[in-house]
């Protein structure tokens, strides 16, 4: 993959999953009268509340508006914390999610008849979306932005949790605000929500490489520190039936990283031998890539 169709594909990607974001919020989620989670609830609340006040009457669901709005601080401290291209797309996915959720059409009634049912593709949907944007490195903005400055600095956090722990004022204030029921519903939608996030977003999931390759080389190394930021342990050893030296990498990536890693170790010896676990525990000097 080269760089260029690298960031047209993720440019892609930012689209396809602002677009199944804002289905599941819009088609499936606003017409129960429920809350999304993060920023985008927060916004919601607070178009709720303006709308009970003011009686605003106007086709633009306030919602987009103000999950922009909200946003604008949040854009300032991810200057400093991020890198520029993530910024870049981060900004143009909020962008368009504010478009999309102010002028798609809300239906009147729920599509389906079943409240639980909604609620199930609404979460699921809705955490696809979120999910599909952190595939692409980047973000819908808000809580989002802050739940990956959260995971650089504290690699224990996933997506998911840093959402779900935010969401716990947000859903007392709907308790308080309206009834339980409301409450009770959206926390559903929040949990498929980060279930199917999580799922999706491969940065969370950290895999162990062993390569087993007779080509490593001063290129290949500067390959896998500098363009990837990854250290690499390299053992010395020999086959057991050539006799011949080989080279043990050992190497800790995201599940996203190790189809690149793969890839580079591939084009340097098609013959690499590579043994892959997932979910492994890492603690120590390990960085969490976005």
């Amino acid at each position: 993959m080269t760089e260029r169709f690298e960031k047209e594909f993720k440019i892609l990607m930012t689209i396809v999953g602002s677009v199944v974001y804002v289905i599941g919020v819009n088609f499936f989620l606003t017409p129960l009268h429920l809350y999304s989670g993060g920023l985008v609830g927060i916004s919601q609340l607070i178009r709720t509340l303006i709308v009970d006040a003011t009686g605003w009457n106007v086709n633009i669901d306030l919602a987009g508006i103000v999950f922009y709005v909200i946003n604008i601080p949040i854009f300032i401290v991810g200057f400093k914390k991020l890198s520029r291209p993530i910024l870049f797309r981060t900004l143009f996915c909020a962008t368009l999610v504010t478009v999309l959720m102010a002028f798609v059409p809300v239906p009147k009634t729920p599509i389906l008849d079943e409240k639980s049912a909604n609620c199930l593709v609404a979460g699921v949907l809705s955490g696809a979306g979120i999910g599909i944007v952190f595939y692409s490195s980047s973000s819908m903005g808000g809580m989002d932005l802050i739940s990956l400055m959260v995971i650089q600095k504290n690699p224990n956090f996933s997506a998911g949790k840093v959402s779900m722990l935010i969401n716990i004022l947000l859903y007392a204030a709907c308790m308080f605000l309206f009834d339980v029921a409301t409450a009770i519903y959206s926390i559903i939608v929040s949990v498929f929500c980060s279930f199917a996030m999580d799922r999706i977003h491969y940065q969370n999931i950290d895999q162990e490489l062993k390569v087993i390759t007779r080509e490593y080389n001063e290129e290949l190394k500067n390959t896998i520190l500098e363009k990837m930021g990854r250290g690499i342990t390299v053992l010395e050893g020999h086959g057991a039936y050539t006799g011949e030296p080989q080279h043990v990498l050992l190497i800790t990536v995201s599940k996203y990283e190790a189809v690149r890693l793969r890839n580079l170790i591939r084009e340097k010896d098609p013959h690499a031998f590579i043994i892959a676990n997932d979910r492994v525990r890492v603690s120590g000097n390990y960085k969490k890539h976005l």
